[in-house]
């Protein structure tokens, strides 16, 4: 399940009531839910070091455990920090200070962190687990700089892997998730195409 929307709209809120879960914190954003994750039986990492998560899913793929659900929230600043840690590499060897300067690195840059993300990826379809993720929203513009829409903040791409894909956006009182994708039989689909965000449904 893949799960964007703005800031504070409630998504994290939903994720962590899912029991027995594994969850990858990597902005504090459960800070605040210690006594819903206690009751869930989750534990946390907060991190947002790629690598180190990597190793997490290697271990939770290879290593006797309970936890029935992986979550990570938001995979925004993994991709952000897959970044950074190909523009280090990028500007320690940079032919010149100006290349190394504006970070003008090309394809064999882009080629680096679209790798070391979609090693990530492969590691959460392997897991014999739920796997929810969340994401920050970002805006979508057309010609003239005109608002289109929202699209999900993180690698072109990412809803390709998810069964479910859902964005949150609060009305009024209302938490209202919008189903975007739900791979189903024809005519056998779970959810509606609006539905009041909350872990019961």
């Amino acid at each position: 399940m893949f799960v964007y929307g703005p800031a504070g709209v409630g998504k994290t809120t939903g994720v962590c009531q899912f029991p027995n879960a594994y969850l990858i914190d990597t902005e504090r954003g459960t800070d605040f839910y210690a006594d819903t994750l206690n009751k869930a039986k989750s534990v946390v990492l907060r991190t947002l070091n790629p690598d180190e998560i990597k190793d997490e899913l290697h271990a939770l793929l290879t290593e006797k455990h309970h936890y029935k659900t992986l979550i990570i929230d938001p995979i925004t600043q993994v991709y952000n920090a897959t970044q950074e840690k190909w523009t280090k590499v990028f500007e320690k060897y940079a032919k010149s200070d100006k290349e190394g300067e504006v970070q003008d690195f090309g394809m064999r840059y882009w080629g680096k962190v679209k790798g070391d993300f979609k090693g990530l990826q492969r590691l959460m379809l392997a897991l014999d687990m739920n796997v929810i993720i969340t994401s920050h929203q970002k805006d979508v513009y057309g010609g003239g700089f005109t608002k289109t829409g929202v699209t999900f903040d993180s690698m072109r791409g990412d809803d390709y892997l998810f069964d479910l894909v859902f964005q949150v956006e609060r009305r009024g009182p209302d938490l209202i998730a919008k189903t975007i994708k739900e791979r189903a039989e024809i005519g056998k689909n779970k959810f509606p195409a609006e539905f009041i965000w909350s872990y019961e449904n």
